[in-house]
This record gives C-alpha cells, structure tokens and sequence, in this order.
C-alpha cells in the first residue's frame, strides 16, 4: 500500500510541473504542406499538396508534420496508413499560423493508421464527425476549435480510443490512450463504439484538461453490445465535462474492472457535471469494480 501510495504521490508530482502535452517534435522530422486544389510536391506552403491521402504517404512510417495551409475537405471515410511514428496535422508551424488551415468535415469516420495529434486546426463539420484512436494514441494538442454548419452549441464531432464495429480484427487486448487539451465535442469515449467485440481486456486511459469541452465523456464503451475493460485511467487536469459515465446507451457496458481517477488543482470541478438534463436524455449504467480517486 505504501508503494502504491508512493507511486500516486510521484505521478502526481510530474502533473503539477508540466500540464499534459505532445512530445515536441523531432529537430529531424519531415514537414509536408496540404490544401484543397494545390498541384505541387508539398515542400513549401506556395508548392502545397492536394490531399491528406498524398501527404501521409509523403512522410511514410516515420510519420511527420502535415501542414494545412488552407482548407481541405472530406466526403467520406478516412483511413490513414499504418505509421510507427507520430503524425500531427496543424495549421501552425515554425512560428506561422495559417488562418486558412480549415479541416472541412461532410460526414463519416477518420481511422488512426498511428499515434496521431490534432493541433491549432479549425474543424468544420457538416454533420457527424467520428475519430478513431484504433489503439494508437490520439491527441487534441492546443488550440482546437471545432463548429458546425448550423451553429450547434455542441458540434457532432465524437472520438473513440479503439475502433467502431463488430467486424473489427483488431486486437482487443491492446490499451487506448486519449488526450484531449482542446476543442469542443459532443462525445469522448476512451474505448470502443458501436457493436465492439465485447472483451476489451486492456488499459483505457483518457486524460482531459486545459480548454477543452465535452458534453459526455464515457472511459468505457459506446455499443449496443455489453462491452468489458480491464482497467481505467481518467486524468482530469482542466476543462468541462458536461456528462459523466462510465459507459452509456442504456445497455450494461460499464467497466468491469478497475478505474483510478486523478483529479489535479486544474480541474473545477463545480464547472462540470451540471447537465440538468443528463438523466432524462441518457441512461447511464455504473457497473465499475472500485473506483479510486486521488488528487
């Protein structure tokens, strides 16, 4: 017990020097620019490239920065290669921030090929907008903003630590990781959604903070089946969680396992839970085994 406590102490020592971040990118890492319409090689914001498809495959499994230099559009499902290294889409680099750098959303489903960041990016939706994890980390770094067409005061952008559907081969067993520092979002589930295997025997840790807003935040699951998790870390380091489960959709899909919440000198927590409506909306189910909380 000492140890663990020991443990807690340390871990929440490092929260209170350094707020929740993206690892700074590499001196040596590639750089590729993008925008709707462009012809060129991507080597320079006047010789941009076309499509997001073009710029992953320019940095390869190394992964890179993709720089949005002006607004690039999706009508359908994105599924981005398999890479080993990080890939962060911004519209801010080298100390210049594109006003243009607009990612414009008409409907579906972008699919994580790696660990992936989203920073200083303006997201235009049109209507749903779901982002995969699919295990790897998933990161809203600073300075997301997030809006749709009809002025919606929660936009229906939704993200997921794993995968969405039954027909997934992916392994269960992995962990998923969130990080959300900003941007605004209708749904925050840190493991699978809709009709997901039901054994995730993995870790599912979200950490939430700086200006970030959600209107539900679920560590567990969103499916129309029961879906277990090993175990939970929720980190809440600043923000507003609107809702609070642990899984929803009427169904039993809570956390069977254990879920160790971390609350740092961030996170107000009078500016969270106050959606008089929660109940009547949603049916949350709490199915956890012990939820120990620190800070």
């Amino acid at each position: 017990m000492k140890r663990l406590f020991a443990s807690v102490l340390a871990f929440l020592l490092v929260l209170s020097l350094a707020p929740l971040a993206a690892l700074p990118a590499s001196a040596a890492e590639k750089v590729v620019y993008v925008k709707e319409d462009a012809t060129g090689d991507g080597s320079a914001p006047d010789k941009a490239l076309a499509s997001l498809e073009d710029a992953y495959n320019a940095l390869g499994d190394e992964g890179g920065t993709i720089v949005l230099v002006g607004e690039v559009v999706h009508l359908s499902a994105f599924y981005a290669p398999e890479h080993t290294g990080t890939v962060t889409i911004t519209g801010k680099y080298n100390g210049v921030d594109y006003k243009g750098g607009i990612y414009a959303v008409v409907t579906d489903h972008f699919y994580c090929g790696g660990p992936t960041v989203f920073e200083n990016l303006h997201l235009q939706l049109a209507s749903t907008w779901v982002i995969h994890g699919m295990f790897h980390h998933l990161t809203f770094g600073a300075g997301i903003t997030v809006a749709e067409d009809d002025g919606k005061e929660w936009p229906r952008l939704y993200v997921s630590g794993g995968d969405q559907g039954s027909a997934s081969t992916l392994d269960t067993a992995q962990d998923t990781h969130l990080t959300i520092l900003s941007g605004t979002f209708l749904e925050i589930v840190g493991g699978p959604r809709g009709g997901a295997p039901a054994d995730y025997t993995g870790k599912c840790v979200v950490e939430f903070g700086g200006d970030a807003k959600t209107f539900k935040l679920a560590l567990g699951g969103r499916s129309s089946a029961a879906v277990n998790y090993g175990s939970g870390l929720l980190v809440l380091d600043g923000g507003v969680i609107d809702c609070w489960a642990t899984a929803h959709d009427s169904k039993a899909t809570g956390f069977q396992g254990d879920v160790q919440i971390v609350l740092t000198k961030n996170f107000k927590i009078e500016d969270s839970f106050n959606n008089p409506d929660q109940a009547a909306d949603h049916t949350f189910t709490d199915k956890s085994g012990n939820i120990i909380f620190y800070g």
